[in-house]
């Protein structure tokens, strides 16, 4: 996409953030050491089985979705991108030669 955060990924994106999930290496010293002497689980696991299944399912509700805007969004894109190619060539064809 084009760099925007939908708001069904907020939440994942604010947490992979906060957990240094982009910038940490399963083969680097600090993180092992901090992970030996962490305590802190994520909020997901601390939630009742009952709520955790809730926020599952509504993730996997709006995933059709998702995948519905983001296909429209793809055929727009192709739609647009011959449009443009069509008046590019239109406008090509009935130049003069340039000498």
């Amino acid at each position: 996409m084009n760099g925007r955060l939908l708001p069904e990924n907020a939440a994942a994106a604010a947490t992979a953030r906060f957990n240094g999930d982009f910038r940490r290496s399963e083969n680097d010293k600090c993180y092992k050491k901090a992970l030996k002497h962490t305590t802190v689980d994520g909020s997901f696991v601390t939630l009742t089985y009952e709520l955790q299944q809730s926020l599952l399912q509504l993730a996997m509700n709006l995933t059709q979705n998702v995948k519905a805007r983001t296909k429209e969004s793809l055929l727009r894109q192709v739609e647009v991108k011959k449009e443009k190619h069509e008046i590019e060539k239109a406008t090509h064809s009935t130049r003069a030669p340039p000498y």
